[in-house]
């Protein structure tokens, strides 16, 4: 249930734009959050995917069935870490439309506003979150321990 208290937006005293930068803050702290949380799965990833790698090198698989495993493995790693990221993508992108709408409540778009016959280019500021620019480091590694467990099979 959601409950409204009305009485409190036409108290004199209530500072909106107040309210504006505590919740711009708290979503600039989110997006700091996600920062540090997605260079950690990536990081942790990549890691992982140069161990496997390294460990392909020096300890082949016994057979097909044991690097068809493997690979397997591998995939539902590569399919877990993609979707964490998206997720996180999804919610960052929350946040930055929060952003979006608390700048545009306070003005930002508007020239003069922030800076002296400038304003905020929100194409610009979003232009990044098209592509999940994490995605392609995390594929690269996966098709490259696939390569790698491929070539040790085919040299026994």
């Amino acid at each position: 249930m959601t409950h409204h208290f009305p009485h409190l937006y036409n108290d004199p005293d209530f500072d909106k734009a107040d309210v504006l930068k505590t919740r711009y803050r708290e979503q600039a702290a989110h997006l700091r959050d996600f920062n540090q949380y997605e260079l950690r799965v990536v990081g942790g990833y990549l890691t992982i995917q140069l161990l496997l790698a390294g460990w392909f090198s020096s300890h082949p698989p016994t057979g097909l069935i044991s690097a068809a495993g493997t690979g397997v493995i591998d995939l539902v790693l590569f399919i877990s870490v993609c979707v964490m990221l998206t997720r996180a993508r999804r919610r960052r992108m929350e946040v930055v439309g929060t952003i979006q709408q608390i700048n545009e409540a306070l003005g930002l778009y508007e020239a003069g506003t922030y800076l002296p016959g400038k304003a905020i280019d929100e194409r610009r500021a979003n232009a990044h979150l098209k592509i999940d620019w994490y995605l392609i480091p995390c594929f690269v590694a996966f098709l490259g321990v696939l390569l790698t467990l491929a070539a040790v099979v085919s040299q026994k």
